[in-house]
């Protein structure tokens, strides 16, 4: 009895420590990497991120959070990263000026096993 209490503690004191390492060396590397900051956008919860903050309307939601937030605005979505844009200059910019940087799709294993490593119509680089 005395043993499991023993281990219990023990395990929870490692476990609080591998949490409150992983979260410093993971605000570390974040803030020492060397990527072009995002634009601004809401904050979300946690786990969730902005994903409740859209409600059943979500275009009408984002046209209030781009009269906040700007017309180029971030929202991280679970684990997905997205950045919206909500005027014709801004979207001409992604698909006209910019739209070298957009044309491929990231190398993934699906694509490499499955598609003739990467080879096919869907998954060809561009150009």
């Amino acid at each position: 009895m005395v043993l499991d209490i023993f281990l219990f503690r023990e395990a929870a004191v490692v476990a609080l420590l591998f949490f409150i390492t992983h979260f410093f060396i993971h605000s570390l590397i974040q803030k020492l990497s060397l990527q072009q900051p995002l634009p601004l956008g809401p904050k979300g919860w946690p786990l969730i991120s902005a994903f409740s903050l859209l409600g059943t309307m979500p275009h009408v939601t984002l046209a209030e959070m781009a009269k906040k937030h700007g017309p180029v605005m971030y929202l991280k979505i679970g684990t997905c990263d997205f950045v919206v844009t909500s005027t014709l200059d801004a979207i001409q910019a992604f698909l006209k000026t910019l739209d070298l940087n957009f044309s491929n799709y990231p190398p993934n294993a699906g694509a490499t096993h499955l598609a003739y490593n990467a080879q096919d119509i869907v998954f060809a680089r561009y150009g």
